[in-house]
């Protein structure tokens, strides 16, 4: 990054507060162009439109979701390893395939043992494919490696064992889970390289997240960030220093009117959190 400058944390309890921000930003760069990413296309869609009926049009607004944003990222880097990104569905079979491996492994080794020691009683079940697939999911969002798992009591040694047949049959198959695909979007962050960044309330909530999150503020000349106060203000600053590799960065806090502020607190199931 050029600049300390360079990146921007708006961070407010008021949504209108940080759209006003947001278009402020947007529309002094308007002319050449940005990246717009947000927690769901159409939020990316709206501000884009409130820009260009300000400016009269506007052209060279990438719009996003981050999950829009690392798919495209990653598609170009997945292509040339031969690799498909797998669906909600395909991780869970794969999860029931790598469970009843898994199960039979242990009983060949182990002729007395039911097979899964933690998990033994509960992995026939219907749903625990799907309640695998999830915890997998989870695990390797947050960067957490079979062999981690293995050192941990109770189920450790399960998840771990599981994990890796996990892994195992995603490579036979020749595809990747949702952690995989942000990994390989990092790769392809150069393609949107010398944008100005926008960061629209997006919920950064796992490592790998971060991670593509940093790599995009790091390949930007000028990043702004949107995001809400959190009820526990101890997680605001934790977030935020979760941005440190990227730079300093120069952090503004806009405050609701008092009157509003009072009544929130007061009687927050009429205002709603925004």
């Amino acid at each position: 990054m050029s600049s300390a400058a360079s990146l921007h944390i708006i961070q407010s309890s008021e949504a209108e507060a940080r759209l006003r921000e947001a278009e402020r930003w947007l529309t002094a760069r308007a002319n050449r162009g940005a990246l717009v990413v947000s927690a769901s296309r159409g939020a990316a869609d709206d501000l884009a439109r409130r820009v260009a009926m300000s400016r009269g049009a506007t052209a060279g607004l990438h719009r996003f979701s981050f999950a829009q944003l690392a798919a495209r990222l990653a598609a170009p880097v997945l292509a040339a390893q031969g690799i498909a990104p797998a669906t909600l569905i395909g991780s869970e079979a794969v999860a029931a395939r790598a469970t009843f491996d898994a199960r039979q492994a242990s009983r060949l080794e182990e002729p007395n043992q039911e097979g899964l020691a933690y998990f033994g009683t509960v992995a026939g079940t219907p749903g625990f494919p799907r309640a695998l697939a999830r915890t997998l999911h989870d695990l390797a969002m947050a960067g957490v490696e079979a062999p981690a798992l293995r050192e941990l009591p109770l189920g450790g040694s399960d998840l771990a064992r599981l994990l890796e047949a996990f892994d195992e049959q995603f490579a036979a198959a020749s595809a990747i889970g949702r952690a995989a695909l942000f990994t390989a979007a990092r790769e392809g962050a150069a393609a949107v390289a010398r944008l100005p960044l926008l960061l629209l309330d997006v919920p950064l909530e796992s490592a790998v997240e971060f991670a593509l999150a940093r790599q995009l503020i790091a390949a930007a000349p000028d990043t702004l960030i949107t995001v809400r106060h959190a009820r526990r203000p101890n997680r605001d600053a934790r977030s935020i220093r979760r941005f440190g590799p990227c730079g300093a960065a120069t952090v503004t806090f806009c405050r609701a009117p008092a009157s509003r502020a009072r009544a929130a607190r007061r009687c927050p199931a009429l205002l709603g959190a925004r």
